[in-house]
């Protein structure tokens, strides 16, 4: 009997340790599979989530500082002004941002994508290797060179004074009998009006010299206008409705492919040839070594009243040695004096985004409290530093 319940035992004891050793394998595997699940996969993930999202940039505001020149700064293109807007809601009225102020920029994927080589910058070395803030370079750094005393706002890098956008957008004033008389003929199948990437026909052909490639410009004519001072003859403003590019020449007539437009394009509009313009690059706002008062025209497109990004036309231009990009601040004539000052009260602010001889066209890039009229006066206050290139 004894024997019997000691062979009993011993089976028993063999079962228990064969099902531990299982239980013990079965343990091994699922606990490297949880080691697979944490490390690899969620990091694989958040590196394909980081790699497929763009990081925010912060900007902190300074004085002086416009959502138009912010675009303009990180994405390359002022008229995206309000993709920054609607990223900040705290910011109510896009013309009033204000010093110290931190906003977030969602920059593109194709605009952090780099152009060239990469080079990388290494910070300089310390007690140990780190990278530096601006902050800690500028205390660390020995001055070689004084900052101009004319310097309003230094920028990080570069950036376009403008884009072809905003010039073209921004039209011009001409005298009615220096303009082209040719227009649109006709639509591609007979239709009303087209936009982009659509075709029609122009009154000028190989006759007049129109070759393949050409471009030329589609814009429509105001009635002529006065000055609101003096009331001498101003001439007409011109509208740009868009750019096209010639596709086949005639004898008298050639087929146009819209490339870009800013608004419909019909029959009887008008169109001239048309160059892309060398947009340059500024790198500072500085004080203008000369006084210039110009006065606010007339309103492109004008609706019930001037708002913010709206075109406003002033009575000087090339010949007045007006730069692109100067900066004027509008007060209103009469003068509005703040409260215990004897300092006029500026409305908003001017950028030059077109030049003619005797006229320029500027974008309400600042607009504050108060309203803006033909016939207020433009005090030049900035300039831009331009950067040549090699």
């Amino acid at each position: 009997m004894r024997n019997i319940l000691w062979v009993n035992r011993a089976n028993n004891l063999s079962k228990i340790q064969s099902g531990a050793c299982t239980m013990k394998n079965r343990t091994i595997i699922l606990f490297v599979v949880f080691l697979v699940s944490v490390f690899f996969i969620p990091y694989g993930a958040l590196v394909s989530q980081e790699n497929n999202e763009s990081k925010p940039i912060i900007h902190k505001v300074k004085k002086g500082d416009t959502l138009w020149d912010i675009s303009t700064e990180y994405l390359k293109d002022p008229w995206s002004w309000p993709k920054i807007w609607q990223l900040n809601d705290f910011i109510e009225n896009p013309h009033l941002i204000y010093p110290d102020q931190t906003i977030r920029i969602k920059m593109e994927v194709e605009v952090m994508e780099p152009s060239g080589p990469i080079v990388r910058r290494t910070a300089p070395r310390l007690d140990e290797e780190k990278f530096l803030t601006k902050e800690e370079i500028k205390e660390i750094a020995v001055p070689s060179i004084q900052p101009p005393e004319n310097l309003i706002k230094q920028f990080d890098h570069p950036i376009p004074m403008l884009t072809e956008e905003s010039l073209l957008r921004s039209g011009f004033i001409e005298k009615r009998e220096n303009l082209p008389k040719s227009k649109v003929l006709t639509i591609q199948e007979n239709e009303i009006w087209v936009t982009k990437w659509g075709k029609f026909l122009i009154d000028r052909g190989y006759n007049d010299g129109v070759k393949n490639d050409d471009m030329f410009l589609v814009f429509t004519i105001s009635k002529p206008f006065k000055h609101p001072i003096t009331k001498g003859k101003m001439g007409v403003m011109i509208s740009v409705k868009g750019k096209a590019r010639v596709i086949e020449v005639q004898e008298s007539t050639a087929e146009c492919q819209v490339v870009e437009s800013f608004d419909v394009i019909r029959k009887n509009n008008r169109v001239m040839p048309y160059s892309p313009p060398t947009i340059p690059r500024y790198d500072a706002l500085i004080s203008p070594d000369t006084s210039i008062e110009s006065t606010i025209i007339s309103v492109l497109d004008p609706l019930a009243s001037i708002h913010l990004y709206d075109v406003l036309f002033i009575d000087h231009g090339r010949d007045d040695e007006i730069q692109l990009g100067d900066r004027f601040e509008v007060y209103k004539r009469p003068q509005i004096r703040k409260p215990g000052t004897g300092e006029d009260e500026p409305l908003g602010v001017l950028k030059v985004v077109g030049l003619r001889p005797k006229t320029a066209s500027t974008l309400l890039i600042s607009h504050r409290l108060g309203k803006i009229e033909v016939g207020d006066r433009a005090i030049l206050k900035a300039r831009c530093r331009i950067v040549l290139e090699d």
